[in-house]
């Protein structure tokens, strides 16, 4: 590529008020629906793509008021700078690109930061909205990025031809490979449109030949094919056709128009080999991601040939801008299909909702876009901060077996497996709903390693919570530890709840002892753990025994049975649910209440349904 853009500046852009994204080779747009992931893509392909869209009044920012931006403008500024072959800046830009880009005259230095007095090219383009609806477009240099110190206006020739250098090729979330078939203007269509220019003249008025004499054949062999000429041929007589008048060509004619009739097949294991068509969208929308790498390659190639035949040809970047490519497919075809989009060339910008993804991502390549307030910021993990350790288990224990916490709302953490389970349950009786639709992400960290969750979590500002035993010594320690680090000195902090014993211990001590007993008890139903002879009196013997057995267990022999490692994964669904089947305050212990509370307000749920018993 030899150089990259590593910075745009948005301001005034549907829901982005005023932003900056630094950009990476490859560049991975994380955040929930409407974070304004899709706004930053069409804001690019306005200025630099293939297919520009022009901007018009809707596209200005309006604010929580109802209120557009007093000078009605758009605002987008581009920065590019020289990378070598792995994409890492360099100090200057190669002798063909500086040529392209005006020169030394028109190429700026950092003039501050570890940069300073390194090369960079960067461009404003301006839609001013007056009185119609049609912007008015003005071009500018900028001198000084950080402060936003601009040239004079009118240089459009120079950013223009800029323009013809850098070509971003955005796929929309809408695609499907039958409409691009069809479509003259999609990368199929642009593609498969360039046949008759691909052949040799030799080569091309042989196939013209060999097109003439198959619809011959074809009308020739077929009855009703050549009912149907003689019968169409009428037209001749009635229009007086002095040409060849009416003909049928089950094939294109023109070797211009063999696009026209193109399809893309597709077999798999054994199978029939189908049409497009006939597979799911998952398929097609795979296929027609992979013709725009078709359609890139085919420049590049171009560009090459024009080089190896000293043509001079101008430099070129491809910017492959891609909406959740993970679109209809499963785990394991996203995973595929993202490291074939890798491999793609040029630089790549890919918005997506997919753990999967997220899993072979770099950390450095990801950028969080969330809502504040009216308008969207970006987050991103400063990796120079983070020694090799603390980089790999943000990578392992997080990105690549807890990704979905990325598309969170919110986040619990805790230890063990038994909140794992009751959790989802009380929280449901809580708010009424699923967990889920609130995004509410409960994990456990297997342990106290809250460290790489919530340094992430807090980079991303995703709101986090921690419910902790913080019983024994290292749970202690590890909380403490996490806490010291991220917020300083101050350990006692409101997002933290803390048992000070585990979890079992703490109903016994809240006087759930009878709804864990009954919990207990049923289980042993569930799995057919009373003995079961063939006289149902004797069954319900059995039963009433072991009943009174578990109903007369003290305290302590109680919390054993519970706080076995076996009994973590046995008891905590079946106690749940007795729990939340009270008919008293007591439905959700006071703890766990006070979290989903805190959380309620963090997310600002109105909770205002209140039950028979008014605990909500």
């Amino acid at each position: 590529m030899k150089i990259l853009i590593d910075k745009i500046h948005i301001k005034n852009f549907r829901a982005l008020r005023d932003i900056e994204v630094d950009l990476k080779p490859l560049t991975i747009l994380l955040g929930t629906n409407n974070a304004g992931k899709t706004s930053f893509l069409r804001a690019f392909n306005a200025v630099l793509g293939i297919s520009r869209t022009m901007l018009n009044k809707d596209d200005l920012f309006i604010n929580q008021e109802g209120k557009k931006p007093e000078n009605q403008e758009i605002i987008i500024d581009i920065r590019i700078i020289p990378v070598n072959e792995k994409g890492e800046r360099q100090a200057i830009f190669n002798p063909e690109w500086q040529n392209h880009l005006g020169g030394s005259d028109v190429i700026m230095n950092e003039t501050e930061g570890i940069f300073r007095d390194w090369n960079f090219f960067a461009f404003r383009t301006k839609y001013i909205f007056q009185k119609d609806d049609s912007p008015k477009i003005t071009y500018t240099l900028i001198r000084d990025w950080i402060k936003k110190i601009l040239e004079k206006e009118g240089e459009f020739g120079r950013i223009s031809k800029i323009r013809e250098l850098i070509s971003v090729y955005l796929i929309d979330a809408q695609r499907d490979i039958l409409e691009d078939t069809q479509s003259r203007n999609s990368f199929f269509g642009r593609l498969a449109s360039k046949l008759e220019e691909d052949y040799d003249k030799d080569a091309l008025e042989e196939i013209k030949a060999n097109i003439i004499a198959l619809n011959n054949k074809a009308i020739e062999k077929s009855t009703v094919l050549s009912h149907l000429k003689e019968t169409l041929e009428k037209l001749n007589q009635t229009t007086k056709t002095s040409g060849e008048g009416v003909s049928i060509t089950p094939f294109p004619k023109n070797v211009r128009d063999l696009h026209k009739g193109l399809k893309v097949n597709f077999q798999d294991n054994g199978s029939d080999t189908f049409s497009m068509e006939y597979h799911g969208m998952g398929t097609r929308s795979w296929a027609s991601i992979l013709t725009v790498g078709a359609f890139i390659d085919w420049e590049i190639k171009n560009i090459d040939v024009k080089r190896d035949n000293a043509e001079s040809p101008s430099p070129f970047l491809p910017i492959l801008a891609l909406e959740e490519p993970e679109a209809h497919l499963h785990p394991n075809g996203q995973r595929t299909l993202y490291n074939q989009i890798k491999s793609f060339k040029g630089q790549k910008i890919i918005s997506t909702h997919s753990p999967y993804i997220v899993a072979q991502a770099e950390l450095s390549e990801l950028r969080h876009f969330y809502k504040f307030g009216d308008k969207t910021e970006i987050s991103f993990v400063d990796t120079n901060a983070l020694n090799i350790d603390e980089k790999r288990k943000i990578e392992r224990e997080v990105l690549q077996t807890q990704g979905e916490l990325l598309f969170a709302k919110c986040i619990v953490l805790f230890e063990g497996e038994t909140e794992k389970q009751v959790f989802p349950i009380f929280a449901e009786k809580f708010f009424t709903t699923s967990h889920f639709n609130h995004g509410i992400l409960f994990i456990s960290t297997n342990g106290n390693n809250y460290s790489p969750f919530v340094h992430l979590a807090k980079t991303f500002q995703i709101p986090w919570f921690i419910f902790s035993d913080y019983d024994q010594s290292n749970i202690k320690k590890g909380v403490d530890n996490v806490l010291k680090k991220i917020l300083g000195e101050n350990i006692d902090v409101d997002n933290v709840i803390k048992l000070n014993q585990s979890i079992e211990n703490y109903l016994v001590v809240e006087n759930y002892q009878n709804e864990l007993k009954k919990g207990v008890f049923e289980w042993k139903i569930q799995n057919n753990l009373i003995e079961n002879e063939s006289s149902p009196e004797q069954h319900q013997y059995y039963k009433v025994a072991e009943q009174k057995k578990i109903n007369e267990m003290s305290d302590m022999e109680l919390l054993e049975e519970l706080n076995k490692r076996e009994s973590k994964v046995r008891y905590p669904i079946y106690w749940a649910n007795e729990i939340i089947n009270l008919n008293n305050e007591k439905q959700i212990p006071p703890k766990i209440k006070e979290l989903f509370e805190k959380i309620a307000q963090k997310l600002n749920i109105e909770i205002t349904q209140e039950n028979e018993t008014g605990i909500i």
